[in-house]
């Protein structure tokens, strides 16, 4: 270790027998604190007292998550492990300098330290020129998608904070959920509000006042992040609705009474809110809202577990929607918010999300984004090899045409949408889509098998 030390370029030793087996991280600083309060201990035997906790992430991450992690973690050098041979490699404050000039990264910065809500709006105001770049220069929609959903939850924790300074300490433990595409990891630059606050249970004597306490962080936080771009949801799932803010043990009620009742109504509010994720400052510790996240997980598993008869109903819901294509292979184009022949995109993509996640349901997978869904269905052995890379393929390629589309639409002034027109895509594309499309039938024909025991003709 010593003379690893020797060389002021290494800040950061691994301890462990393997890269697989890492015990924790011994600092530079922590060692040379050491060495200076007792010189002779250097010689002795590495307590494991003295290591940190490594923090490790998978290559897949985006760079400007990796700065937040370091940043958020006091400048400790960030290890990320190839996920084919399992080798650490380490990311430190040098790897990060050309990130001064990285746009991403200061637009997240700049949300981030807005010191009100003047400037938080500012800030959150270059997110449609900033994707515009990214689509046009063909970034991969994943990473796209990432980063939308990233100044969407930066937003929203910074909203937060701001409300919470401005109506004080909260009484209780609570937690935002963002759901729908934001809790899936999936928001393109045509999307509104979908969250809900969750918080934890209290006496009866003081639920009138912890209950008001967050209805109103709730008007506080959504009327902000309406002012930000993020319009109200038509359908009002948002945490300033009373009925979306509730403390833990309504929120087992509701799912419970979603899961059994099984009316239409619920169905579809089921799909929303099954798509839950936390979403949290920086500066709180994770263990209270933690603890309220896993609570309602585990409810809802237990649930369905319990009641096997929704996901028949489910399906069935899911199987009343069919892909635009004709018997003929023509497209089944139709009228939309003052558009002529369009199809609309979001719509044919929501029956692969509403596939991956009924599948997920059924097998406990926990995953919220759509392609690590597949990914987990197909290492559990429910999707084939081909039938992953078919859908995953499917999903990118609807997700690229929604976000071309999004991008002309800022290029031409006008406000994204999610209709495209087919006549204005090339013959190559139109060509994909209709394969696409008729994959897509095949899948449900294995969804209605598997979930209603009927073939679906």
């Amino acid at each position: 270790i010593g003379r690893h030390f020797e060389n002021d370029a290494v800040t950061a030793v691994l301890i462990g027998p393997d890269c697989r087996s890492i015990k924790g991280v011994l600092l530079l600083s922590h060692y040379l604190k050491q060495l200076l309060a007792c010189p002779e201990g250097a010689l002795e035997t590495l307590d494991t007292s003295s290591l940190e906790p490594a923090i490790i992430v998978g290559e897949d991450c985006l760079l400007f998550d990796v700065f937040l992690l370091y940043e958020k973690n006091d400048y400790q050098p960030v290890f990320f492990r190839n996920s084919s041979s399992g080798e650490l490699r380490t990311l430190n404050y040098r790897s990060f300098i050309s990130l001064q000039k990285y746009s991403p990264t200061c637009a997240l910065r700049q949300i981030q330290v807005a010191v009100d809500s003047e400037n938080l709006v500012k800030a959150a105001g270059i997110l449609p020129e900033l994707a515009r770049i990214l689509i046009n220069n063909k970034t991969a929609v994943s990473q796209v998608n990432r980063l939308i959903t990233d100044f969407a939850d930066m937003t929203l924790i910074r909203a937060i904070e701001l409300a919470v300074k401005k109506l004080g300490a909260p009484p209780t433990e609570f937690c935002f959920l963002a759901m729908g595409s934001q809790g899936r990891r999936e928001q393109t630059l045509c999307t509104d509000q979908d969250n809900a606050i969750i918080f934890a249970d209290v006496v009866e004597l003081e639920e009138a006042r912890v209950r008001a306490y967050f209805e109103a962080l709730g008007s506080e936080v959504c009327d902000l992040l309406h002012r930000c771009g993020y319009s109200y949801c038509p359908g009002n799932i948002m945490a300033k609705n009373p009925a979306w803010c509730q403390p833990l043990k309504k929120w087992k009620e509701m799912f419970s009474s979603w899961i059994t009742t099984q009316e239409s109504q619920d169905l579809l509010q089921t799909k929303i809110f099954f798509d839950f994720r936390p979403v949290i400052s920086p500066e709180v510790k994770y263990e209270g809202p933690g603890r309220l996240i896993d609570g309602l997980q585990k409810h809802l598993e237990a649930e369905l577990a319990a009641n096997p008869r929704f996901f028949f109903l489910l399906a069935r819901d899911i199987l009343q929607y069919e892909p635009p294509l004709g018997v003929f292979g023509n497209f089944i184009v139709e009228d939309k918010a003052q558009k002529t022949d369009v199809l609309d995109i979001k719509s044919v993509m929501s029956m692969i999300v509403d596939f991956s996640r009924i599948y997920a349901l059924k097998h406990k997978i926990r995953e919220r984004n759509t392609h690590d869904r597949l990914k987990a269905l197909r290492e559990a052995g429910v999707l084939s090899d081909q039938s992953y890379y078919e859908l995953k393929i499917a999903y990118s390629y609807l997700m690229r045409i929604r976000l071309d589309k999004q991008a002309v639409s800022i290029d031409q002034g006008t406000g994204p949408d999610n209709f495209v027109s087919p006549e204005l895509l090339t013959s190559i594309d139109q060509k994909i889509l209709k394969e696409i499309f008729v994959q897509i039938k095949n899948f449900q024909v294995r969804l209605s098998y598997d979930f209603t025991g009927m073939m679906l003709t």
